[in-house]
């Protein structure tokens, strides 16, 4: 990232840092060559939305190639509201929607990124007719179920509430330093779902009613609308209930914070095996395939193992912290390099599993539970 960050800063015209980044990571980032270099560089302008958009309309011919510069270095979903927001102020609609479309595509039917998409397009449009129409009953689009859409809409607007909003700010404030699993993936999922809530549109009075009997009929229509009203309770009542869960992995949090990586690690012991179970047959296949390449390629192994890891980890822009560079290039274990290498394989656009999987690739001990979990599901399997 550091090194990423500090070519698109000194060779602005010829290269962009792009991948699995995000504002917190820069800021990191940037910390890190202001100490060891002493230059002070921005965040990577695909946390930017104004300077992103600014960008594809001065040095990509205009916003017309938008799709052609989104599909290539795929910005967050906070810039992908502020660029839709940028094609409808130039009355781009047609390409608006268009490239909504293809953006849809990219994501598995019912995952969590499908739904995000759709609240990106409302945050940036207020069109809740077509985002509608667009993801359940366009031929052309996912054909996603409206009940999955609204409820991100519910938890969205519970979330904005001045109550909710308060209390994910001050959860992640309080787990910020904190590195167990529990804690990594409760801060990742209340940090896609916080924003400031004076910063989110509200849905006006009975524009969800009338897109929803415009889109689904006058019946459809009031169903759905009374789901979206159980579905803002449920929201609530979550989130209430949620609260004593997230103090306790605060409390947590407090007692391991500053110690080293197997203390903050020790809480993951019962989580990391049942991952595990997960990597399983996919493990196994990677370890076989990965063999039979190194056979035929007359090589060693781990250096054939470690030279995929890194082509993978490349081609797919997966974002390691600095110091898991430094350990993974220099690791020795074939069984460590064998599960980050099918760790890298998995295609998998889902949240939990996408933070599972930072959560183990940055830590050199994680990775050690994961892989003594998979050598004992290999000797019960035999």
């Amino acid at each position: 990232q550091s090194v990423a960050m500090l070519a698109e800063h000194r060779f602005p015209d010829f290269a962009i840092a792009y991948g699995d980044i995000d504002a917190s990571q820069g800021r990191r980032a940037q910390d890190y060559i202001r100490e060891h270099l002493g230059e002070k560089v921005p965040l990577p302008i695909l946390t930017d939305a104004q300077r992103l958009l600014e960008k594809i309309m001065r040095k990509q011919g205009g916003i017309e190639r938008l799709e052609k510069f989104t599909r290539v270095y795929r910005p967050s979903g906070d810039a992908t509201s502020q660029l839709l927001k940028g094609l409808v102020a130039h009355n781009q609609w047609e390409l608006a929607r268009e490239w909504f479309l293809a953006h849809l595509q990219e994501f598995p039917p019912g995952s969590a990124r499908a739904t995000e998409a759709c609240i990106e397009w409302f945050e940036a449009t207020a069109d809740l007719k077509d985002m509608f129409a667009m993801a359940c009953t366009s031929p052309s689009g996912p054909q996603l179920e409206p009940e999955d859409i609204l409820k991100s809409l519910a938890d969205a607007a519970v979330d904005s509430t001045r109550e909710g909003a308060y209390w994910g700010t001050q959860v992640i404030q309080n787990l910020e330093g904190a590195h167990s699993l529990k804690a990594l993936l409760v801060r990742t999922l209340l940090e896609g779902s916080s924003r400031d809530h004076s910063k989110r549109r509200a849905l006006e009075p009975g524009a969800l009613q009338q897109a929803l009997i415009m889109v689904f009929g006058s019946d459809e229509g009031e169903r759905l609308l009374a789901r979206f009203e159980e579905q803002k309770r449920t929201s609530l009542d979550s989130l209430n209930a949620l609260k004593d869960t997230m103090a306790s992995i605060t409390e947590e949090a407090d007692e391991v914070k500053g110690g080293t990586d197997e203390e903050e690690s020790e809480g993951d012991e019962s989580i990391l095996p049942v991952f595990a179970q997960s990597l399983y047959r996919a493990w196994t296949s990677v370890k076989e395939l990965t063999n039979e390449k190194a056979c035929s390629l007359g090589g060693a192994v781990v250096s054939v193992t470690r030279r995929l890891l890194f082509s993978e980890c490349a081609s797919r822009h997966l974002a390691l912290t600095d110091t898991a560079w430094d350990w993974i290039e220099k690791e020795q274990d074939v069984d460590i390099l064998m599960v980050l290498l099918t760790l890298v394989l998995i295609s998998s656009h889902e949240l939990h599993f996408c933070t599972a999987r930072a959560c183990v690739m940055n830590s050199k001990h994680r990775c050690q539970i994961v892989v003594s979990a998979l050598a004992e599901l290999s000797r019960t399997e035999s």
